[in-house]
């Protein structure tokens, strides 16, 4: 998992964009795997090829915790925890210009919504993006 992850940080955008490909289809992960996998997807929606921003922005939306039996509790509060700072994150860029990047966004967002809504609501009703937007986001 490590080495692809390190390759969505390649020099070259058709690397970073093959890895999100591969990426796009990991399943459920471990809450440590989430987190890097996570901070790595968020990191591409800054990235300068507009592929790779919305591959980034479609990966956030395939993020789901693999259901384990050790701590569970703790373990549900840290993801609460990466959720809502993951989607705060892709609230803040959901005001930019592009688009396609918007729509696979709100694709995003609103699948992540159904799965984890009471941390999506706690995400909206902090954000600081206009009300058009919010409304254009299923919780």
């Amino acid at each position: 998992m490590v080495p692809l992850v390190s390759l969505i940080d390649d020099n070259s955008i058709a690397t970073r964009s093959y890895a999100l490909n591969i990426l796009n289809h990991m399943g459920s992960l471990k809450y440590e795997q989430l987190k890097i996998v996570a901070s790595a997807f968020l990191s591409r929606l800054d990235d300068p090829g507009n592929e790779v921003r919305q591959k980034a922005a479609q990966c956030l939306g395939k993020l789901e915790l693999k259901e384990d039996n050790d701590d569970e509790d703790e373990r549900d509060d840290m993801w609460k925890s990466l959720l809502k700072q993951i989607l705060s994150t892709m609230l803040i860029h959901l005001e930019s210009p592009e688009i396609d990047l918007r729509k696979a966004l709100i694709e995003s967002i609103s699948t992540l919504s159904r799965k984890y809504s009471t941390a999506c609501i706690e995400a909206l009703s902090e954000s600081t993006i206009s009300q058009d937007l919010k409304s254009k986001i299923c919780v």
